[in-house]
C-alpha cells in the first residue's frame, strides 16, 4: 500500500537543511506550492552535496514567492524515484512514511 503525494526537488545541501528543520522557508519565481498550504509534501534529493558554500545572500526576494514550511519528517529509508520540474507526484509505501 502507498500514499500518492506531490513531490519536489531540491539539490543538497538544501534537501537535508529543509528535512532536518533548518530551512523553513521555500523561495520560488512562481507560487508553485501555494495549492498545497497545509498539504503534504514530499522532498526529492536532485543532487548530492558536492561542495559546500560557506555562506549565501539572499537579494531580490521582493519578486519571489515564499513558502513556510513546517513538520519536515526523513522517510524511514531513501525511496528511489526519479526527480521532475517543479511539482511532481510520487507514490511512497506506507511503511516507509510516518504518518504522511
Amino acid at each position: 500500500m502507498s500514499v500518492r503525494v506531490r513531490c519536489l526537488s531540491f539539490r543538497q545541501p538544501y534537501a537535508g537543511l529543509v528535512l532536518d528543520g533548518v530551512k523553513t522557508v521555500e523561495s520560488r519565481w512562481s507560487p508553485v506550492l501555494a495549492p498545497l498550504e497545509n498539504q503534504t509534501l514530499a522532498v526529492h534529493i536532485g543532487e548530492e552535496l558536492k561542495l559546500l558554500e560557506r555562506s549565501a545572500v539572499l537579494i531580490g526576494l521582493q519578486q519571489k514567492h515564499l513558502t513556510h514550511l513546517s513538520n519536515p519528517r526523513w522517510l524511514k529509508e531513501p525511496l528511489s524515484v526519479r526527480g521532475g520540474r517543479d511539482l511532481f507526484t510520487v507514490d511512497v509505501p506506507t511503511e516507509l512514511g510516518h504518518q504522511l
